[in-house]
């Protein structure tokens, strides 16, 4: 039992001194744990967020975002609504939020329930004036909802990458 005990200690011992060299040679690594995004997307909480500088329709803004593997941005705080809205930079732009599918029945694309969330919607907003059924947030932070075929800048979403190839290894051992 005591031989069992020195052999189990001693491996601890020896994981622990492997982890620290690990820690003092890869201080690099510690960014890829922090959550990174990629070139051109800004960082806020866990998300990462692009504002596109072409402009497409709806659909195809959707479309650009899927290709980056992200979708267009879902507004869930008022503190993301403010992030994104320093970012505009004087555009309006398509937001993930569309009655397309049933008239007033208006659902992010990722699914988020729409009658609890947030909105920030401009006043008389949204009014379906032409057959507007996708939403876009205006350069002031407002929402307004617009035919989806027009032609405008964009905003994709996506969580933060966690890149962590050390720890690839189970840790669980032979489970």
């Amino acid at each position: 039992l005591e031989t069992d005990f020195k052999m189990d200690l001693a491996q601890l011992q020896h994981n622990v001194t492997g982890l620290s060299e690990k820690k003092n040679r890869s201080p690099g690594k510690l960014r890829e744990l922090s959550g990174e995004c990629p070139e051109n997307w800004r960082r806020f909480e866990q998300n990462c967020y692009y504002f596109s500088s072409e402009s497409k329709t709806w659909t195809n803004a959707q479309r650009a975002c899927a290709s980056l593997d992200a979708n267009l941005v879902v507004i869930n705080k008022l503190e993301e609504q403010a992030f994104i809205k320093t970012w505009l930079q004087k555009k309006n732009r398509w937001i993930g939020l569309t009655d397309s599918i049933s008239e007033g029945d208006w659902r992010w694309v990722d699914g988020m329930d729409y009658t609890s969330s947030v909105k920030f919607w401009s006043e008389g907003e949204p009014n379906n004036k032409s057959d507007e059924d996708c939403a876009e947030i205006h350069r002031d932070g407002d929402w307004n909802d617009l035919p989806c075929d027009f032609s405008q800048h964009w905003i994709c979403e996506k969580p933060a990458q966690f890149n962590c190839p050390s720890c690839s290894t189970s840790a669980e051992g032979g489970k």
